[in-house]
């Protein structure tokens, strides 16, 4: 799967402020929770889509408090990383096809989201 960035959306291309923020600012606020969440990411980038379908499907057995993936419904999932009491590391995005369009990013302490941005952002691309 190709990975695409919020708002110019071109594949490969890292120059980008979402990308920036995901890769100095979040690694400033929670580095224990980067490390996971890139990996993912790289992972993400390795999948197939039938491999990205097949973990989708076993997240949703999981009970919603383990679930590292959560659907959020009209095609846009999130990130979950493990729960912490400094912040969590949230990742909003949408698959479409092999191209997963990261939508927007969070360190989540308390309850300030960006979900709802994310929400406006998925429905200006579709």
């Amino acid at each position: 799967m190709r990975i695409a960035y919020y708002p110019d959306f071109i594949i490969g291309h890292r120059d980008n402020h979402l990308n920036k923020m995901i890769e100095n600012d979040l690694h400033k606020q929670c580095p224990k929770q980067w490390y996971p969440m890139i990996i993912f990411l790289k992972k993400l980038e390795q999948m197939s889509e039938n491999e990205w379908y097949d973990l989708l499907l076993v997240e949703q057995r999981k009970r919603h408090e383990n679930r590292q993936i959560e659907s959020l419904g009209n095609g846009m999932y999130e990130y979950r990383g493990k729960h912490n009491r400094e912040c969590t590391i949230r990742i909003y995005f949408s698959v479409c096809g092999d191209i997963v369009s990261i939508l927007d990013a969070e360190s989540k302490t308390g309850g300030k989201t960006k979900i709802n941005r994310a929400r406006k952002r998925r429905k200006k691309t579709s």
